[in-house]
């Protein structure tokens, strides 16, 4: 579950930051309030709480640009 949250958050920010043409570091630092957090997280250094998680995918909804598609998650195999 925490890589596919990793994932998909980073696929969202990352498909924002084309979008606005914006540097991840930027991203990271308008919808978390810290410029390395995106950067460490893609890295595995650094992990995300769920409320957390939820709280950003808000507000990447709430300024997601009409002309772009929203990431597909990808499906969570479960055994």
């Amino acid at each position: 579950m925490e890589q596919f949250c990793r994932d998909y958050l980073l696929a969202v920010a990352t498909a924002f930051g084309k979008a606005h043409h914006l540097t991840l570091a930027t991203v990271s630092r308008r919808f978390h309030g810290n410029v390395n957090f995106l950067g460490e997280f893609a890295d595995g250094k650094i992990t995300v709480t769920l409320r957390k998680f939820d709280e950003m995918l808000e507000a990447f909804k709430a300024e997601w640009p009409d002309n772009i598609k929203w990431p597909k998650a990808r499906k969570i195999p479960f055994k």
